[in-house]
């Protein structure tokens, strides 16, 4: 299943290499925008939600949701590739 993993971090000038680095600690993982990664994974919403979590604040905010293949996206070709691949799994 593609995710989209979508947060705000709530500090000034807060940087979370860690979650960024446990975002891409998933098989298949694309940044789309500057706080939205879409990933490929077997676990369900609620897993990677729990996952997460632990490298954001309680002031931040995270969503988790599954993708489907009925989307619309202007993105960079690169992400493009990554969602019809991964689609295609």
């Amino acid at each position: 299943m593609i995710y989209l993993v979508s947060y705000d971090l709530n500090a000034p000038e807060q940087d979370y290499p860690a979650l960024i680095d446990a975002i891409k600690s998933y098989s298949s993982y694309c940044r789309i925008l500057k706080s939205q990664w879409l990933v490929y994974s077997t676990d369900t919403a609620e897993e990677i939600y729990l996952y997460l979590r632990k490298y954001i604040d309680e002031n931040d905010r995270i969503l988790v949701c599954e993708l489907t293949a009925n989307y619309r996206a202007w993105l960079s070709d690169d992400a493009v590739r990554w969602l019809f691949k991964n689609f295609l799994r």
